[in-house]
């Protein structure tokens, strides 16, 4: 399993580490983070974040291979969190999908673009050419932080989607290629002056 390990120090001179849950240590932080989210956000996200059970499984399927998942902590208290998961089809393999939620006291700090940095690289190392992400017509700032990535809109899923009331939203799939992607979040951390203190990935 490969671990992962960012230090950067954030626009405000706060501390931001960035590392691989242990799943048998840190259900509890992903569900306190989760949980922690606001409700318009929660309603929006796949699956009920506040149900340990998932989240304990999703946690089982971090492997370095195929899952990825990264938290950010800022004074021991998780900010972020973000995932990055490939299908087993073969003709996919080179195809990966990025999630990430922020806590919304750090959006503007740089946070977000770390945790998907951190991901980008790792997926380089994978094999990974391009990235995608599916988003919810009512994520507009979530839509707007793609656009700025370069992510294209290729599809759009009419009433694809339940959020946890019930309501029905369309699925946009956006994508782009790796590059371009690692090229944009190198520029806006740069812009934000985040500056990384190391990074290093080993088994």
């Amino acid at each position: 399993m490969i671990h992962t390990m960012t230090d950067a120090t954030l626009g405000d001179g706060r501390s931001l580490k960035i590392y691989q849950p242990d799943p048998a240590r840190d259900l509890e932080k992903l569900v306190t983070f989760l949980s922690g989210l606001p409700e318009r956000e929660r309603k929006n996200m796949r699956y009920n974040v506040t149900d340990r059970k998932v989240g304990a499984q999703r946690l089982a399927m971090v492997d370095g291979v195929d899952h990825w998942r990264l938290f950010a902590e800022v004074d021991g208290t998780v900010v972020g969190d973000a995932t990055m998961d490939r299908s087993l089809y073969q003709w996919t393999r080179h195809v990966a999908d990025l999630r990430c939620a922020v806590d919304p006291g750090y959006e503007k700090l740089g946070v977000r673009a770390v945790l998907l940095k951190a991901l980008v690289e790792l997926s380089g190392a994978a094999g990974i050419e391009r990235l995608c992400s599916e988003v919810l017509d009512s994520q507009p700032a979530l839509i707007a932080t793609l656009d700025s990535l370069g992510f294209t809109r290729e599809v759009v899923r009419k009433h694809y989607a339940k959020d946890l009331t019930g309501a029905y939203h369309d699925v946009i799939v956006m994508s782009n290629d790796r590059e371009p992607v690692w090229r944009r979040l190198s520029e806006k951390l740069e812009d934000m002056d985040v500056q990384y203190a190391r990074m290093y990935c080993g088994e």
